[in-house]
């Protein structure tokens, strides 16, 4: 077989050849590694770094033993390589875990470990028993009384001693008990009984005392262990093998803070940096999101480790150390806070200085001389700065020499400043006494705790001491210093952060372009999890700037800002209405995608060209754009955005997060020209941006490059915000410092705020969890709105809340709980949104009697003839009924109906009816049915009704000049005309609500009880199958009272007339029903002992029957032998196969719209 063209074999040494078109001929140099793939055993480093650890500890065992823990002279020291606190949870643990398993003794998991001295042990003895005999175990025998360091076992031992005690108070119990009964002269076989049960009891309760503090000890080399550093002893004290529980995240946090501050010691920040980056790698971190959260904030990390965890239990145990607390406040404000931190244990370094200094003698002097105004005073007040500059400049000392004074110098500060409310560091004269308080008490404590030293030491520890008064002094216009960082003032200080959280927010704006809407598209990046630190990222991403000196700076104007500028710009955005005019900016993918459409053709173009800009170097790692590249909008918040668009593979994200972070960038810069102008207008937060400004300029770095050699490459020479926006008068930098009443009035306004946004947010809650009932939906759907009455209840619930929020407010805020409230001055409108509910389209309302309603006519009731009309509930004011869309019939256009509309407005001038056209609504339905008497022609002349008097009186002319052919000549072709669709914009709820006069409501009862009157008329009461002619015994309609029967027919006539607009389609759509055969054997008895039936053939029409009470009855007809009750009969009608639902509302009406000329309408029935 022929070889293929173009395929050439191989040579012997197996070269590959690519021929060229000019026929030569390149060897390829490079081969597959065609050998079959082996298997490469995997290597488990920390599983390896366990193994060597584990073999370190076995050389270092000298052996187990036993000893009595509970009666040892020696102190037993926990925490020295695991500082873990011990938790009355983890007590009550370790309680159960005996309770079920026993206490295990002497186990190998269960032992002490013991980090001691070999030199310490008494001599001969071995310690070569086995776990299994206890017998062989030896009791451990101390040559010293000097405290025994545990690696582990804090809380058995906690357990064992608090079983222990339960043991000794019930020995102590029985013992009582046991002696009054030796006490009695009288004694009974009972009393010798429980004599002996005691004496049992007693004795048990003695034998757990004695042998409850035998334990198993594992001793280890001291010397050993601490060989190669504190690594292994850290390994010994983690608790892997109790099955009670399992590290906690706290001793996680803390065992990686040790390790990356003996990194830190051993080759400085960049080091211990690296490794913090490589903890992300670890499985245990990234399936928990609070350790990722924590370890991704490096600056926080750096400074809890360098700074806080060496400083001892003061700090040791603090919520900053806490895993919780950490990830749950990386939010805002916890870049001011790491900063603020980070300084004051500097600054503690400054104060334990060895650097030659004043005594402590010549500082108190001079402190005292300064409180004069007099030369000496003067002197002092000069003297003072350059000291306080000194220890600025000093060597850095260790600050540890106060560690243990903090708790001192804590219960110092709380005494102090416990009466003071205001902020520290400020310029107050209660702070200035409080503080002169607080310094003078931890001078004291220093001087008391360093009386007895060396020589040396002394001359060390006095200058020290000169330094922290020196520090602790006010001095005018120049140092107000804040108290030592202990846990009182730490405390504080986070509250005083975070009670202007908002203007440190809209701070972080004016750096950090998208720090609102980052997470949405990039919900990876932990650039934004904390503003502040955001903010300052954003400064050291400035390039041509000098970012350690320009964060300090900044730090320094937003904390002094604080109780100033920052307050004053928190108050502002803490603002309704400027909230509202912000506009809340998107939170989800689809809100940002709805606002992205909103915005304007501009904006669009503007993202597109600087898309177009960045395009050629996103992913392409860590390059900077040309100078020249700036003028295009928005490239200044590209370079500074902590969103990492030069990142490797980012390509492969080029529509799910570039377009996106660039169209965010332009959204923000839309969003902060709608308010950002105006908050400017403020002279104290322009001054604070302009501040802001100034100090960045001024930490750029000097650039040789001018724009005459350089053209757009040179250093700009002023630095400006990313968004553009100038303030109104920026030149005004200074604005007036705020004195003690102006700083009042700021902190008054900002608890104002604060207790209205809480009260907001509380009434906002409670909305939405009513609104997250399943009963307060419109339907049964998860997703469906809420219902109209229970979105008014809510509103109406809301209001009064408000008003409730407003008094209770006043009250607090003034301190006078009797405050006087006037709700036109005190009120505040919380500008919270009124819930928009829906109506259900497929509920009518009862006419029922009012429970628990006396009559109002009692003498109407003694009168056979006269009959009261019952109240209606009273129909929604705040919903405007539809007008129904139908097409007007041909006799509408020919002048037909006028005469009828002249009659409603001939019954509306009636004078002495008795019926007002201006009452409450809920009247309305029972005024009509008294003008419906009135306006018919009887016969013979019914007696007249009404609610408070009769309407005898009412002039009958004005109703019998109607002809007849005003409701009846309506004719068939007419009403099929009208389209089907009309009829669908008939809402039911309309039909229960009033919005117009009283006149609209008369006049729909009128036409309704008219057309009412045809149709019960006309009914075939001797029909085979009809309800009426063989009741059953169940149906509680057919004895029902007259005026009940009234009023269930008065419903149905309002129905009937409110579903006038679609009885057109219907009709078109059906076949008429015939109507039935008029009967003259009927007496007018016999109509009123049984309301009449009509024989609805649809749902819509049976749902509209069942309604009223059965005024109107199914005709499905029963069986012969059928007993069933009324529901019985409507569950037939349920499920009967010929039920349709379009023709809901339109049988009764066909019942007077299919009656042809020769009906005459006759009366009423006498109910």
């Amino acid at each position: 077989m022929a070889p293929r063209k173009g395929k050439k074999k191989a040579d012997s040494d197996s070269e590959e050849h690519e021929e060229h078109e000019d026929g030569s001929q390149e060897t390829n140099m490079f081969r597959f590694d065609t050998r079959p793939v082996e298997a490469e055993v995997p290597v488990d480093e920390l599983a390896t770094k366990v193994k060597r650890l584990d073999a370190a500890l076995a050389k270092a065992r000298i052996g187990i033993g036993k000893m009595n823990i509970l009666e040892l002279q020696n102190t037993l020291k926990f925490g020295v390589y695991n500082d873990r606190a011990q938790k009355t949870s983890e007590v009550n643990k370790m309680m159960s875990s005996f309770e079920k398993h026993g206490m295990q003794a002497y186990t190998d998991g269960n032992a002490l470990p013991i980090i001691i001295q070999r030199s310490r042990l008494s001599p001969g003895q071995t310690f070569e028993g086995d776990w299994n005999d206890p017998e062989t175990l030896t009791e451990v025998q101390l040559e010293d009384s000097e405290p025994i360091v545990l690696a582990s076992g804090q809380h058995r031992v906690a357990a064992l001693k608090k079983i222990y005690n339960t043991f000794v108070e019930e020995e102590a119990t029985q013992t009582k008990r046991l002696k009054r009964l030796q006490g009695l002269q009288t004694v009974t076989d009972e009393h010798v009984e429980e004599h002996a049960v005691l004496r049992e009891r007693i004795a048990k309760v003695l034998g757990h005392i004695g042998v409850l503090g035998q334990w198993g000890v594992i001793l280890y080399d001291e010397e050993m262990i601490l060989a190669d550093g504190v690594e292994l002893a850290r390994h010994l004290s983690r608790n892997q093998t109790l099955h009670v529980y399992s590290e906690t995240h706290e001793e996680v946090l803390v065992s990686t803070f040790r390790n990356l501050y003996d990194e830190y010691q051993r080759a400085g920040l960049e080091a211990t940096v690296n490794m913090l980056q490589l903890e992300f790698k670890k499985p245990m971190n990234e399936k928990n999101s609070k350790l990722t959260r924590i370890f991704k904030n490096t600056r926080m990390v750096v400074t809890l480790v360098r700074d806080l965890l060496p400083m001892g239990l003061h700090y040791r145990y603090r919520r900053e150390l806490s895993v919780g607390w950490l990830a749950q406040n990386i939010s805002v404000v916890m870049g001011m806070y790491a900063i603020y931190m980070s300084k004051n244990i500097e600054i503690l370094r400054f104060l334990a200085s060895k650097d030659k200094y004043i005594t402590y003698a010549e500082a108190d002097e001079l402190v005292r001389a300064s409180a004069e105004d007099d030369r000496a005073g003067e002197d002092a007040l000069k003297r003072l700065p350059e000291l306080r500059d000194q220890i600025l400049k000093s060597t850095p000392g260790d600050p540890k020499i106060f560690a243990p004074y903090f708790e001192d110098f804590d219960k110092a500060a709380t005494k102090s400043f416990h009466l003071y409310d205001g902020t520290l560091g400020t310029w107050n004269v209660d702070y200035e006494g409080a503080l002169e308080d607080y310094r003078d008490a931890v001078c004291t404590t220093l001087r008391t705790a360093w009386y007895d030293r060396s020589e040396e030491d002394a001359v060390w520890l006095d200058s020290v001491r000169a330094r922290v008064t020196v520090w602790l002094t006010a001095i005018p216009r120049k140092h107000m210093p804040m108290p030592l960082m202990t846990s009182m003032v730490m405390d504080k200080v986070w509250d005083e952060l975070e009670a202007v959280q908002e203007g440190y927010m809209e701070c972080t704006r004016w750096f950090e372009p998208i720090v609102d809407t980052m997470k949405v598209n990039v919900s990876h990046s932990h650039a934004v999890d904390d503003c502040t630190e955001a903010l300052f990222r954003a400064i050291e991403r400035e390039r041509g700037m000098q970012t350690e000196e320009a964060v300090n700076a900044v730090w320094s104007a937003l904390w002094e800002g604080r109780s100033s500028t920052v307050l004053q710009l928190h108050n502002t955005m803490s603002e309704l209405e400027m909230q509202k005019k912000m506009g809340e900016r998107p939170k989800t993918k689809d809100e940002f995608a709805f606002s992205w459409v909103k915005m304007s053709e501009t904006t669009k173009k503007n993202m597109t060209a600087l898309y177009n800009a960045i395009k050629p170097l996103v992913g392409k790692g860590p390059k900077d754009m040309p100078l020249s590249s700036m003028k295009v909008t928005g490239m200044q918040a590209v370079m500074i955005t902590g969103w990492d668009w030069q990142r490797k593979h980012i390509q492969k994200q080029i529509t799910r997060e570039v377009l996106p972070s660039i169209q965010a960038i332009m959204m923000e810069m839309a969003f902060a020209a709608t308010y950002r102008g105006d908050i400017l207008a403020e002279p104290m937060i322009r001054s604070l941006r302009a501040t802001l400004k100034s100090i960045m300029t001024a930490k750029q770095k000097k650039s040789r490059l001018t724009s005459a050699t350089a053209g757009a490459l040179a250093q700009r020479k002023t630095w400006d915000y990313w968004d553009g926006i100038e303030a109104p008068d920026e030149a005004n930098v200074e604005a007036p410092e705020p004195d003690e009443d102006a700083q009042t009035k700021l902190n008054a306004t900002r608890k104002r705020l604060k207790a209205e946004k809480t009260d907001r947010d509380a009434i906002i809650k409670l909305q939405g969890q009513i609104m997250a009932l399943g009963i307060s939906r419109n339907t049964p759907h998860k997703k469906s709105p809420v219902s109209q009455e229970v979105a008014d209840a809510i509103n109406i619930l809301t209001e009064a809340l408000s008003m409730n929020a407003s008094r209770i407010r006043l009250r607090i805020l003034s301190g006078l709980e009797h405050h006087e409230f006037d709700p036109a001055l005190h009120h505040t409108d919380l500008k919270i949104p009124a819930v928009d509910g829906q109506r259900d389209l497929n509920t009518v309302s009862k006419l029922t009697k009012r429970t628990g309603e006396k009559d109002k006519d009692e003498d109407m009731q003694d009168s056979d003839d006269d009959i009261e009309i019952n109240d209606v509930p009273p129909p929604s004011t705040k919903s405007k009924s539809k007008k129904s869309k139908s097409k007007k019939s041909k006799g509408d256009k020919k002048g037909k109906g006028k005469e009828k509309v002249r009659m409603i407005e001939d019954a509306e001038d009636i004078p002495d009816d008795g019926i007002d056209v201006d009452t409450d609504p809920q009247d309305s339905m029972a005024q009509a049915a008294a003008i419906v008497k009135n306006t018919e022609r009887p016969k013979p002349k019914p007696k007249p009704v009404a609610r408070k008097k009769a309407t005898a009186d009412a002039p009958e002319s004005d109703t019998q000049d109607a002809p007849e052919s005003d409701t009846q000549d309506a004719p068939e072709s007419d009403t099929q005309d009208a389209p089907e669709s009309d009829t669908q914009d008939v809402e039911m709820a309309d039909i229960h609500t009033a919005s117009g006069s009283a006149s609209a409501n008369i006049e729909a009862a009128l036409d309704a009880s008219v057309h009412l009157h045809d149709a019960l008329n006309h009914i075939d009461l001797d029909a085979p199958g009809s309800p009426l002619t063989s009741p059953t015994p169940e149906d509680g309609d057919v004895n029902m009272p007259g005026e009940m029967q009234l009023t269930t027919a008065s419903n149905l006539t309002a129905d009937l007339d409110a579903m006038d607009g679609m009885r057109r389609s219907s009709r078109a759509k059906q076949q008429p029903i015939p109507r039935a055969a008029p009967t003259s054997t009927r007496t007018a008895a016999a109509s009123t002992s049984a309301p009449a039936r009509s024989a609805p053939k649809s749902s819509r029409a049976r749902g509209a029957a069942a309604s009223t009470s059965a005024s109107v009855r199914s005709s499905v007809a029963p069986s012969e032998t059928s007993t069933g009750s009324k529901r019985s009969r409507q569950d037939a009608l349920l499920t009967s196969p010929k039920i349709k639902k379009k023709a809901r509302h339109s049988l009764a009406q066909r019942l007077f719209e299919e009656s042809d000329d020769n009906d005459v309408v006759d009366r009423l029935p006498d109910m």
